[in-house]
């Protein structure tokens, strides 16, 4: 037996199989006036990519502390105005006690296009009330279940293969074999250098029985394939409207075993080309501009008319991508994965998935392909989630971090309000040659000539950096930021502020370049736009016209903000390339500073909305079955994991960090607390686990900037003292200047 039937729990809840999954740990209760809140939680749903939404289904992912909920057959959700909603709970794992310590609610809303809407789970007085609906057909037989949704009806077989699908236009395709999936593994001991066993699944594999249940929004069909080192699940959702399926796929390898993806495909099936052709729509999210890496969503047209659009619910590089060969058609998977690879080593699992949803005429095809792009997710509320609790928690944060120059030691100063010791910190801080653009650009001058003579007259691309000298554009995004920010509040030292003039101005003579669109870019290892950002910061804030006109034109350059996918962009800012994977780490931070920088300059610099909510829609009660919470969690058993990489991005990129991600949905709104929850739970597990240096300029950021007010930071420096302390005692003032 494996080890998840070992541990499965199933729950009727009213006739209905809620999709059972693994035990889990409660979460740990927050601190606040929880006890006296009406509600649960609070749940938030907002649209993003500007396509109204007409009786929508959401997923909101909650987690319970022990005692919140002993039986989900209670949960309700209501709106404002205390209406009841239709909902389905699935994914319920129990506590150490038997109580729910996590599960999946899903509901309906209405949401016009960048609309919001704010609704509550609640507790029923007893489990018997529940709302009277229709459930999604279910015929269950010896030859496979049946679901009948909205004029669509799909027939699977006994293991879970989709046999026979007739789609609303009355079209019915019966692929030969069925519709299934094919995994080409690597599978062996972790640590061992052996060459690793390849497995092609499922012929190599078991089938067990499949799982189905039904409810009022959607049918349900889990289907596992077992091979001795690694397990195989493919889960299918059919909503109500018979017009939106999932297919949600899970490779998860034994303890011990490591697994390497060497080719993955769902949907795979024998269609001729008089059945099926296949569509592209690029995924772009602002109407008419054309997206560098040239993304597109795939779909299988129908011989009446009409197609299914298949999207990819993480994007970057090939994944979702429809292929045929020959009559064999099937949607192609990221390749590549490895728990073993590239710092992964905390992976224990991997998931991937993609929606498909009906359309009906051309012209809707664009609106159908941007609400797959954003499946609606609720942001999940505590009651006693609040801004202060998380400011404290920053605030201890930076205190147990440890600072990489004055920056990042004044930052941390401020946020525990030692505000008179920073600005002393600030005034000593710079160097006269770091207020001088002259020479930091002669700096940088000396550097580049310095590496191109040791690489034989030429400058590869990792060396750019050093290259810079004192200009270097990693330095400058992930230290002096803090410096570029403080210089905004009332009262800081001048220091400061001509630092940032001196920065922002050098910055843009020795390593501003234009590519051939005549796009100002700095000149930094493969363009990285997260490296750009602490020059962006300076030269917007600094207040010289000239300086803010060509770093505006900079961020407005297409590979910055042209979005795609999650409103996601290539890696690095520029050129007509290849479809780039996309990975968190970086588009957090950009995303986090281009925010900042608006913030603080008052600025609207064109971030997409749905990059607020990047990190909130990966949240996924089942996320700590496939990564670990940190690379340095080499035994899986760190802090609880909320968000799942997999949701989001395909790869198992070396940085499987989330960095500022958390944090950015509160910068949208400074002063308000919608997801604040996943920022206190992230940075609480984040305080006890290893922490990277640059992580210190962000906690703090984040910690100044959601509480500012109208770009006003919360901090005041004292007025400066007239002379200075050396002054005082009768030493000559040039003393105090650090040597070049």
């Amino acid at each position: 037996m494996s080890r998840r039937a070992a541990l499965c729990l199933a729950l009727v809840l009213g006739g209905e199989l809620a999709g059972a999954a693994e035990p889990a740990d409660y979460v740990a209760q927050l601190a606040g006036d929880a006890t006296e809140a009406p509600w649960l939680r609070r749940l938030t749903v907002e649209e993003r990519v500007g396509e109204a939404r007409e009786s929508a289904v959401v997923r909101a992912p909650v987690f319970f502390a022990a005692g919140e909920c002993a039986d989900a057959g209670r949960l309700v959700v209501v709106d404002e105005a205390g209406e009841e909603q239709r909902i389905q709970i699935d994914d319920i794992r129990p506590g150490p006690d038997g109580g729910v310590a996590r599960c999946t609610v899903w509901f309906r809303s209405d949401l016009p296009a960048q609309g919001r809407r704010t609704f509550f789970l609640r507790l029923r007085e007893n489990s018997e009330q529940r709302v009277s609906a229709e459930a999604v057909a279910m015929q269950s037989s010896r030859d496979g279940p049946v679901i009948s949704a909205g004029g669509a009806r799909w027939r699977f077989n006994p293991q879970g293969k989709l046999r026979e699908w007739t789609h609303p236009s009355g079209t019915t395709w019966s692929p030969k074999n069925g519709l299934g999936f094919e995994l080409e593994l690597a599978v062996g001991e972790i640590g061992s250098k052996a060459e690793r066993q390849v497995v092609h699944l499922p012929e190599a594999g078991s089938f067990a029985p499949i799982e189905t249940s039904a409810g009022p929004l959607f049918a349900r069909v889990t289907a596992r394939v077992r091979h001795e080192d690694v397990e195989v699940e493919c889960t299918w959702r059919i909503f109500a409207d018979g017009r939106r399926a999932q297919v949600i796929g899970a490779i998860r390898p034994e303890p011990g075993r490591s697994v390497l993806v060497r080719r993955q495909q769902w949907l795979v099936a024998e269609l001729s080309k008089e059945e099926v052709k296949i569509t592209e729509q690029p995924a772009t999210l602002r109407d008419g501009e054309i997206g560098l890496n040239r993304l597109t969503v795939h779909g299988l047209s129908a011989p009446r008319g009409g197609q299914w659009l298949v999207v990819p619910t993480a994007w970057g590089g090939a994944s979702g991508v429809v292929s045929r060969d020959g009559a064999l058609v099937a949607v192609e998977g990221a390749r590549g994965l490895s728990n073993r690879s590239e710092g992964a080593d905390t992976q224990q699992g991997f998931w991937t998935g993609l929606e498909l949803r009906w359309v009906g005429s051309d012209a809707s095809v664009g609106a159908e392909m941007k609400r797959g792009i954003q499946p609606l997710v609720a942001v999940v509320d505590e009651p006693g989630a609040t801004l202060e609790t998380l400011h404290d928690l920053l605030a201890d944060l930076a205190k147990r971090s440890k600072p990489v120059g004055w920056p990042q030691e004044a930052g941390r100063l401020v946020i525990n309000d030692q505000v008179d010791t920073a600005r002393k910190v600030i005034a000593r801080g710079p160097r006269d040659w770091q207020q001088d653009a002259d020479r930091l650009v002669a700096s940088a001058k000396r550097a580049r000539a310095a590496e191109i003579e040791k690489n034989g007259g030429r400058l590869p691309e990792h060396a750019k950096g050093r290259a810079a000298g004192a200009l270097d554009p990693y330095d400058l995004t992930y230290t002096l930021s803090l410096a570029f920010v403080l210089a905004e509040a009332e009262g800081a030292p001048a220091e400061s502020s001509a630092m940032r003039h001196a920065f922002a101005a050098a910055s843009k003579e020795a390593l501003g370049r234009e590519d051939a669109q005549g796009h100002p870019y700095l000149d930094c290892f493969n363009r990285a736009a997260n490296m750009q950002m602490g020059a962006v910061l300076a030269g917007i804030t600094d207040g010289d016209p000239a300086l803010a006109d060509y770093y505006r034109r900079l961020v407005a350059a297409p590979g910055i903000r042209i979005v795609e996918g999650k409103a996601q962009r290539p890696y690095g800012a520029g050129g007509d390339g290849p479809r780039a994977y996309s990975d968190f780490l970086y588009q957090a931070i950009v995303d986090f500073w281009l925010r900042a920088t608006e913030i603080l300059a008052d600025e609207d610099l064109g971030l997409h909305p749905l990059a607020y909510a990047r990190y909130l829609d990966c949240v996924d009660v089942n996320a700590d079955l496939y990564t670990a919470f940190d690379a340095k969690d080499t035994e899986g058993d760190g802090p609880m994991v909320r968000a799942n990489f997999f949701r989001g991005q395909p790869h198992t990129h070396r940085w499987l960090a989330w960095s500022a991600a958390p944090y950015l949905r509160l910068l949208e709104h400074p002063g308000e607390d919608v997801g604040v929850t996943e920022a206190i739970h992230y940075t609480r597990a984040v305080r006890e686990r290893w922490r990277n240096w640059p992580d210190l300029t962000f906690y703090i950021m984040a910690d100044l900037l959601m509480r500012s007010d109208d770009g006003r930071l919360p901090v005041k420096f004292s007025a400066p003292s007239r002379r200075s302390p050396m002054m005082r005692a009768g030493l000559p003032a040039t003393i105090m200047r650090f040597p070049t």
